[in-house]
This record gives C-alpha cells, sequence and structure tokens, in this order.
C-alpha cells in the first residue's frame, strides 16, 4: 500500500526551487525508503533522490549510506548487500506535532524574537516545499498531511489533517541496534 503523502512530497519536489544539498531540500529517509509507489514516474524521481542523498564518499559496491535531510533527525541507514539494512538514530517525523508548533510559533505572549525563533525551528524541522499557492512547511510525520505556512493572502494558518486529533498516538517501535 502506498503513502500518500509521501508521494505526494516527491511529485512536489522541484529540482529548480529546492536544488539538492541545500538547507530548503528535505525529505523523512525513513518516509522515502520505506513507501510502496505504484506510479512509474515517481518511483523513477524517489530512486533519483536516494541517490542524491546517499553519502557518496562512503559508498561502495556493495554499502550504501543515506542520512535524513531534515533538521534535527540523526537518522542514518546503512544498506550493505552481504550483511542487510541497518538503522541507527531518533526519526524526528515520528514524535512531531506541526499544529502544535505553528500554533506556538503565533502565540502573542511570546516577544517577537521567540516567535521568531519557533516558526525558524518549523522551518527547520519540516519539509518546506512549495506549491502555486502555498509557500509552506509540510509536516514530515509519515502519515501526517499537513501544513503550515503563509498563504498567497498573506494569512498564516494550517491545512490538512493533523494526525493527533484525527487518531490517538500509536506505540512507537523501538529498535535496539
Amino acid at each position: 500500500m502506498s503513502v500518500p503523502i509521501i508521494e505526494k512530497n516527491i511529485a512536489r519536489f522541484s529540482y529548480d526551487a529546492f536544488p539538492m544539498h541545500s538547507d530548503n531540500n528535505r525529505f523523512c529517509l525513513i518516509g522515502l525508503l520505506g513507501a510502496e509507489i505504484e506510479d512509474p514516474r515517481l518511483e523513477d524521481k524517489r530512486g533519483d533522490l536516494l541517490r542524491e542523498l546517499a553519502g557518496f564518499p562512503h559508498d561502495t559496491d556493495t554499502v550504501q549510506e543515506f542520512e535524513c535531510t531534515i533538521g534535527g533527525c540523526d537518522v542514518k541507514v546503512v544498506e550493505d548487500t552481504e550483511t542487510g539494512r541497518t538503522r541507527t538514530g531518533t526519526c524526528t517525523a515520528a514524535s512531531y506535532c506541526l499544529k502544535q508548533a505553528f500554533e506556538a510559533s503565533g502565540d502573542e505572549t511570546k516577544t517577537s524574537e521567540e516567535r521568531k525563533d519557533l516558526y525558524k525551528e518549523i522551518m527547520n524541522t519540516c519539509m518546506g516545499h512549495r506549491d502555486a499557492d502555498n509557500a509552506g512547511n509540510f509536516c514530515p510525520r509519515i502519515d501526517c498531511g499537513l501544513s503550515a505556512g503563509f498563504f498567497i493572502d498573506g494569512n498564516g494558518g494550517t491545512a490538512g489533517e493533523c494526525v493527533v486529533e484525527v487518531r490517538p498516538p500509536q506505540q512507537q517501535l523501538a529498535v535496539t541496534i
């Protein structure tokens, strides 16, 4: 089964708007590796993105190393044809709630500098793609279609589904390596 938000983010990605290896290019590595994509064009694009995210100086014929591009996320995945896939780190996307973060950035009881700092944190944590109507910040959660940003009408807000409100949080899988 496919993960629609990952497909949307891959489809939305533009090399012209967000060159690879820039601060604006963010993808949840776990989402990219785990999505089952049916559209062959998007599957090709995902393959291109994964090749770009691979840590090329460390790669060999049998080992590829990927590091997450979301700020604050220290997930690293090493794929070795002989030993399999090894994952280390903590996935920021697993517990991040964009709606709570965005609401905190608009808290009028905070100083202007504090609100700016909170919004910068959102920009650094989220996938900052844009479309025709929105220069938004898209929630990195794999199952979350929520976005926050300032739309063309100049008003700030959120759009989409907030997973925390729609269904209770799931227990997180603890992996010890």
